[in-house]
Parts: C-alpha cells; structure tokens; sequence
C-alpha cells in the first residue's frame, strides 16, 4: 500500500469523515459515507471488500471508502498510476460475466493524501421534516433563503 494511505490506517483505520465532500471545482457529488480499515468487521473491512469486490471492480483497485450510494472510492494498488484515487460507479459497471474495466471509473487524485486534501465539509444539514423525520438541506439554499426573508 502507499506510504501515505498506510499511515492514514495507522493513525484512523476506518470510521466517518468529517471532511466528507469533495470541493465542487474537484467532483460534486462525490462523497465519503466511510473509510473502510483493518478490522473483522465485514460491512468496514478492507479485506472482505477486496473479496466482495474482486470480480467487479478493475486489477489493481482496492475499495478504499464507500459513499451513500453502493459506490466505491477505490485506491490503485499497482501499475502505472500506483497510489491513484478513484470513483468507481456501480450503476455502470460491467454487466454479469463481463470483465471489469475502468468504463465505470473516474480518476479523481493522484494520491491518497491529495484526495484527503481536497475533502470539504458536507454542505447538507439534516432538520426536522415533521412526523420525527429528518431531511437534508443544502446550507447555501438555506443561508440564501434567509436572506430572502423566507426563514426565520
């Protein structure tokens, strides 16, 4: 593994970001729901994911991260552009019986550290939607609508 993704296991193995969206100038849309680490637990683990995934995912990417969606953050464990990162898009993946192949993936930094650099805040805000629901609201809407009057 990279040097800098293994100190990253070391020193956070696995969990929640905080930092979790990638910056609109780098990717919208692309989050980090959780880093999967070294563990024995198979919904976080990095090993059973590399099995899980093994057949579906191209050679050389290992499923770093997952986000909301069943899609994966995968970092490249060899070739050319070892220590690469990608978004790998389950919607579009290979079909059935079909080798995996990078169709269904998008580079999005040359290392480990430079994604983690590029990671901002999530800007949604989980509130009351009635009935002891919650819903996610995009805080520029709501600081716009504030200044509209809308909201008090």
């Amino acid at each position: 593994l990279p040097p800098d993704y293994r100190a990253f296991l070391l020193e956070k193995n696995c969990g929640e970001p905080e930092r979790n969206e990638l910056s609109e100038s780098q990717g919208a849309g692309v989050s980090v729901r959780r880093f999967l680490g070294v563990t024995a637990d198979s919904s976080h683990g990095l090993a059973a994911h590399a099995r899980a995934y093994r057949d579906r995912l191209p050679p050389g990417l290992l499923p770093i991260a997952g986000d909301s969606f069943g899609n994966l953050l995968c970092l490249r464990v060899s070739g050319p552009d070892y220590g690469a990162v990608y978004f790998w898009d389950h919607e579009l993946e290979a079909d059935e019986n079909e080798p995996a192949t990078h169709q269904n993936t998008i580079r999005l930094a040359d290392s480990f550290s430079s994604f983690l650099a590029q990671l901002v805040p999530e800007r949604l805000r989980s509130m009351p939607s009635g009935k002891g629901t919650t819903t996610k609201v995009d805080l520029d809407f709501l600081e716009e609508q504030r200044r509209k009057g809308n909201l008090k």
